[in-house]
């Protein structure tokens, strides 16, 4: 039976250590607005105006922004909705699930060129469809694009507030509401810029955790898997 002693001990380490963690990328993200991007030109350029605030355009280099979007991708919804999806999509469906997922990112780095060439004055995926088709074709797709967010950051609040509630044994909303007030306050205060700088953190510390795990599963993994997967293989065969 597990103490109830060391189940507030977990929780409190669980708690302090995360919530830690997410306060000081926060002060990272102020203190580098607020300090460091008024030092560099490009930083200073996108903090300088309103457009700049929101779209920062043509002032990052192209390793930051590709970082910035693989951050971006790589949310903790990965952990949960890829897996839960296949479960019952089988591996075709898994698949088209990852090329549904990475396509529109090669999409974008083809054509985001070109667009930016032929409109230049273009600073965002809505301005280029006003212009391009029209301010009604503007709406609907800002409208496509809300919804798309609202699920990708529900699917973020709901993956961390799970790994709470299942590993940690607490309730999931303390969490969420950490989360949500810290990332909103400093994306308000440094805009994009700031969101691409802390998205660059994120992505590196992604892949240093990917590292470990993979080097940890490869040293520990000791299990002999069955042949043909054994009786799990009727769960490979495509779906009725």
């Amino acid at each position: 039976m597990v103490d109830a002693t060391d189940v507030e001990t977990w929780m409190g380490l669980s708690y302090g250590i995360t919530c830690t963690c997410l306060f000081l990328f926060a002060v990272y993200a102020v203190v580098y607005s607020a300090v460091y991007a008024p030092k560099n030109a490009s930083s200073l350029e996108a903090l300088a105006t309103l457009k700049g605030f929101v779209a920062i355009r043509s002032t990052q280099g192209m390793w930051r922004i590709a970082w910035s979007m693989f951050a971006g991708s790589m949310g903790a919804w990965c952990i949960t909705a890829p897996a839960d999806y296949a479960s019952f999509a089988g591996w075709l469906g898994g698949m088209m699930y990852a090329l549904a997922t990475g396509l529109p990112l090669i999409f974008i780095a083809f054509f985001g060129q070109m667009i930016k060439d032929k409109y230049p004055r273009a600073c965002s995926v809505g301005d280029y469809v006003a212009l391009r088709f029209g301010p009604a074709a503007r709406f609907l797709v800002t409208l496509v694009a809300l919804f798309n967010m609202l699920i990708f950051m529900l699917a973020e609040f709901t993956t961390i507030g799970s790994l709470f509630a299942d590993f940690v044994g607490s309730v999931n909303y303390p969490i969420i509401i950490v989360v949500a007030v810290l990332t909103t306050a400093y994306t308000a205060y440094g805009g994009v810029l700031v969101s691409i700088v802390t998205d660059q953190v994120q992505a590196l510390v992604s892949m240093l955790l990917l590292a470990i795990a993979t080097i940890y599963v490869i040293a520990t993994f000791k299990e002999v898997l069955p042949v043909g997967f054994g009786d799990n293989k009727p769960l490979l065969a495509p779906n009725e």
